[in-house]
């Protein structure tokens, strides 16, 4: 049996990213709630590092595109039905 799909919560990322030291979190324990977040060093390192894939997919964004609607309409084909 396969688990159903569950909408994943909002927060739960930033607590990934918290314990894996990309981001700060500020508590101030204030009612009601008042958080602060800031990237670490690390996190700024990580961003850096990102920022040129990111220039990449933007340069070759159709390229992409055409590639992706290729293999949609490629896969929708009798040949690679899943019944089949």
């Amino acid at each position: 049996m396969i688990d159903p799909i569950v909408a994943p919560d909002p927060q739960a990322g930033v607590g990934e990213q918290h314990c894996d030291e990309i981001i700060d979190r500020i508590d101030f324990k204030e009612i009601p709630t008042k958080v602060a977040y800031s990237l670490t060093p690390f996190g700024r390192s990580l961003a850096k590092a990102l920022g040129p894939l990111c220039q990449w997919g933007t340069d070759h964004m159709l390229t992409v595109e055409r590639i992706s609607e290729h293999r949609t309409t490629a896969l929708a084909q009798p040949q690679y039905s899943r019944n089949g």
